[in-house]
């Protein structure tokens, strides 16, 4: 996975003649416009209609959530009631289940019309959902020649999404999403995506910079620059990079992150000139964050090291 495809879609600061309003070695979150980052303490309880955020399904056992480097540990299931209406199928080819440890099934609570009522379509095999197996309904799902294609199913018979959508009908409305755990078990999630929006579960990504400048001989012969990365799922592998403007370069082969989520990279780059570059980490996701660092003249003042402070980059480009 190159930088410059990450610097590209802007997920990596932009920095043209100082255009980035981030003083350098700040702690910057990268977060696409698409994704939210969410902890337990987000998750409210159960009630009717749901509510259009995450909360806690209820289960029994209780419903129990918890956060971790690597994710949400969920016990019992997780819903969302922010969904569009319609559309079963495409929304499921759409959608991702990131499950890190334990086995999680997604599952789509829909309602069909006044003869059928409520049910839980779920697949039949846990982690990432697909169109192609075979899913369950949680309640019988009754024959309606006016609306369906007259099909009936029972409480806990299987069959593909296209066949479910199919004798549900066109009155079907879709309710939340979500992923359910098996009782008496867990399960650590780093991700849940639906309808183009993923919510992630593992903290956000932050980059802090051992300097907010650095020399040219320092850069391309010297101690380089250290640059610490946050917020990776502990062992994941993730590939550090760099870039000024809207290229930018792999920087070696891909590294793990340590059992904190952590990965520290020291960039010492022959060959770079007098400029502004961002440094960072990213993994196949393109979760991952970049900090700007100034090379300098040799001879010019060198800047300590600014205090980190969180916050959401800003980009151009």
């Amino acid at each position: 996975m190159k930088l410059s495809r990450i610097i590209a879609t802007g997920a990596v600061l932009a920095l043209i003649g100082g255009s980035s309003v981030l003083t350098a070695t700040t702690a910057t979150a990268v977060v696409a416009p698409t994704t939210n980052y969410v902890k337990a303490a987000d998750f409210g309880t159960e009630v009717s209609p749901y509510a259009r955020t995450w909360f806690k399904g209820n289960a029994t056992p209780a419903t129990t959530v918890s956060d971790s480097v690597s994710g949400l540990v969920v016990t019992g299931q997780i819903l969302n009631g922010e969904t569009p209406a319609t559309g079963l199928v495409d929304l499921v080819t759409g959608a991702k289940l990131q499950v890190v440890t334990g086995s999680a099934y997604f599952q789509v609570p829909v309602f069909a019309n006044a003869t059928t009522g409520y049910t839980t379509l779920r697949p039949e095999l846990p982690g990432q959902p697909t169109t192609t197996g075979n899913w369950i309904t949680s309640q019988a799902i009754a024959a309606d020649s006016t609306n369906g294609n007259g099909t009936a199913y029972a409480k806990g018979d299987s069959a593909t999404l296209a066949q479910f959508a199919d004798a549900l009908g066109t009155d079907v409305s879709i309710l939340a999403y979500g992923a359910f755990v098996n009782p008496g078990t867990s399960a650590t999630i780093s991700s849940i995506t639906w309808n183009g929006v993923t919510s992630r579960f593992t903290p956000k990504s932050m980059a802090t910079a051992s300097a907010t400048s650095v020399s040219l001989s320092e850069i391309t012969t010297g101690k380089g620059v250290t640059v610490k990365i946050t917020g990776f799922i502990p062992g994941e592998s993730v590939q550090p990079g760099f870039g000024s403007g809207i290229s930018g370069e792999d920087f070696g082969s891909p590294i793990v992150a340590d059992a904190d989520g952590v990965v520290t990279v020291v960039f010492v780059i022959p060959g770079v000139t007098v400029g502004t570059y961002s440094f960072g980490a990213f993994n196949a996701e393109s979760v991952g964050a970049s900090v700007a660092v100034t090379v300098v003249a040799d001879g010019t003042s060198v800047a300590t090291p600014a205090a980190p402070i969180s916050g959401k980059a800003s980009f151009t480009g």
